[in-house]
């Protein structure tokens, strides 16, 4: 990107325009996230409280939240590819992207913000990362918990059935004609 001129003003203005789009941009999907992770504390509740309903009910709301998060990154990557041709790159880096538009303060202060609602996003997938194994170590505890029940449950009613069928095929010690 060359300095000074119509042409490379318009395409700074461009890429100014952009790189404010692509931060809010940034901002929505960790806000995505960040929404997401809220409904983990419910999770928790209703795991705990063996309210299957209630669980698929906010897993189906989390599902709908990663669906708009999905979209939210399709735009992003728009935005990301619009940049990589600017500044002549195979793809998209904050790193080469500085080194290219090291001459243009403005330019590289909105790619400070960038890198800092990047780091935003990924301190907030961490948490999310986290927050779903906990969930799923819950989930497989529960689920083990259920098993071990059935399995408990399952010999007594068998044997219980066993027995009442023995009884039922033998014959009563009380007919009269087996004490002739």
């Amino acid at each position: 990107m060359a300095r000074g001129g119509g042409a490379s003003l318009s395409s700074a203005t461009g890429i100014l325009d952009q790189l404010r789009t692509l931060i809010a941009y940034y901002q929505q999907l960790t806000e995505y996230f960040h929404q997401i992770a809220a409904y983990g504390q419910e999770e928790v509740m209703h795991i705990d409280q063996a309210d299957m309903d209630a669980l698929l009910a906010i897993l189906k709301k989390k599902e709908t939240m990663m669906e708009e998060a999905a979209c939210c990154q399709e735009r992003i990557n728009t935005v990301q590819a619009y940049l990589a041709e600017q500044f002549h790159l195979e793809s998209f880096s904050v790193k080469n992207i500085l080194q290219k538009a090291h001459d243009n303060p403005l330019i590289v202060a909105y790619l400070h913000k960038l890198q800092h609602v990047i780091n935003d996003l990924i301190s907030q997938l961490e948490v999310l990362e986290a927050q779903e194994r906990q969930h799923e170590q819950l989930l497989h505890d529960y689920a083990e918990h259920l098993q071990t029940l059935h399995q408990s449950q399952k010999p007594t009613s068998v044997s219980g059935a066993k027995k009442a069928y023995q009884k039922r095929l033998k014959p009563p010690t009380h007919d009269i004609d087996i004490k002739r």
